[in-house]
């Protein structure tokens, strides 16, 4: 989770810090069989709200982006 200058660990806790309601999903380079839970745990523990390890389907991730603008007009929606 190496962005550069900043980890995506520090990335992520810092966007959720700072972003009143926004979703993160941090998707990992690391092929599944090397992923640790360890990483998973931490990835969610700094607010990821789905940590996806490789390899992962293209229609799982647009699924779960979509899930997450539905979320999003659902909240919004006047009472």
């Amino acid at each position: 989770m190496m962005q550069g200058e900043i980890d995506g660990l520090r990335l992520c806790e810092q966007i959720k810090k700072s972003v009143n309601s926004c979703y993160v999903i941090l998707l990992s380079g690391k092929a599944q069989r090397k992923a640790q839970q360890s990483d998973i745990d931490l990835g969610m523990q700094a607010g990821a709200d789905v940590y996806k390890v490789k390899p992962f389907s293209p229609v799982e991730l647009l699924t779960i982006v979509n899930n997450f603008i539905h979320s999003i007009a659902f909240a919004s929606r006047p009472k």
